[in-house]
């Protein structure tokens, strides 16, 4: 199953940048190791997995929320699943 997971793995991430105001994408895993990335830093994922780790203890029991930073120009979302983490920059 991981390997079928992981099949064309870079092209879906060159698909998601490829929308339009998707600046870059990391793919990791829920202990914040990065398994695959592009147009952003891999070494994001770590704090990734923190800010997702500590927003469960904000939610309702049993809940994956999902982490929406905004800044001035970029917005960061945190989306997970129960073994895998996906963190989007958009602009905006």
């Amino acid at each position: 199953m991981g390997r079928d997971l992981f099949k064309g793995l870079d092209q879906k991430l060159e698909s998601i940048c490829g929308e339009p105001d998707i600046k870059g994408v990391i793919f990791s895993q829920r202990s914040g190791l990065s398994i695959a990335s592009k147009n952003m830093d891999p070494a994001l994922a770590g704090y990734s997995a923190s800010l997702f780790s500590k927003s469960q203890q904000l939610s309702k029991n049993g809940e994956k929320p999902i982490v929406i930073i905004e800044g001035q120009d970029d917005t960061v979302l945190i989306k997970a699943n129960d073994q895998y983490l996906l963190t989007v920059r958009k602009r905006g």
